[in-house]
């Protein structure tokens, strides 16, 4: 990894494994990962309360129907104390996800960094997906959910990761062409996942 400098960005559906997915590959090789720890880094930078920051975490802002490309930005912007809650929340992890991916390589998980890192010049982009059946298994027995509560949770936090990363991107969420690499945790397994990933990276220019 030292000759290649990269940045790894994970999409993932709720139950598909992306999150542990993401913290086996950041162990391989061996550099840095960040999912909840994107929440402490916006509040401390940005000032924000970081129990705020956790609330308002992947959820859209709400009724604002703006963008940042709309905005003009490709990145964060400072955040005027007018603007929602929701928004500053989020516009405070997109400033976070271009901090951490400046100090050197990692893994960050959701959060639209595919979209806010789309510029950087070492950055693969992955989404993760699995069957319903697939989905439906692990998160049953992750969270010792019945089936039915397991289904209504596929559905809610999809939906909430979806409208976040298209309000927020005006792209869609799990589209394929927004990715690099996409990959069926259900067929391949976390590990699996974790290997291809890590073999696309020796294979790509």
């Amino acid at each position: 990894m030292e000759n290649k400098p990269v940045i790894i960005t994970i999409g993932r559906q709720f139950g598909s494994g992306g999150r542990e997915i993401g913290e086996k590959l950041a162990h391989k090789l061996n550099i840095g990962y960040y999912d909840k720890a994107l929440i402490e880094e916006a509040a401390k930078a940005h000032g924000l309360n970081q129990t705020v920051v956790e609330t308002y975490d992947e959820k859209p802002a709400g009724r604002f129907a703006f963008t940042m490309d709309v905005l003009g930005l490709g990145h964060a912007p400072k955040t005027p104390p007018d603007m929602p809650i929701g928004m500053q929340v989020a516009f405070a992890q997109f400033a976070a996800i271009r901090e951490v991916a400046g100090r050197g390589d990692c893994v960050i998980i959701g959060r639209c960094a595919d979209f806010v890192l789309a510029d950087h010049p070492h950055v693969l982009h992955v989404f993760v997906h699995a069957s319903d059946e697939k989905r439906l298994e692990r998160v049953t027995q992750r969270y010792n959910l019945s089936p039915d509560e397991a289904k209504r949770a596929l559905r809610t936090v999809d939906k909430r990761r979806a409208s976040y990363y298209n309000y927020y991107t005006d792209q869609s969420w799990g589209d394929m062409r927004n990715y690099h690499l996409t990959l069926d945790s259900g067929d391949l397994g976390i590990q699996g996942c974790v290997e291809m990933i890590a073999r696309y990276l020796e294979l790509r220019p």
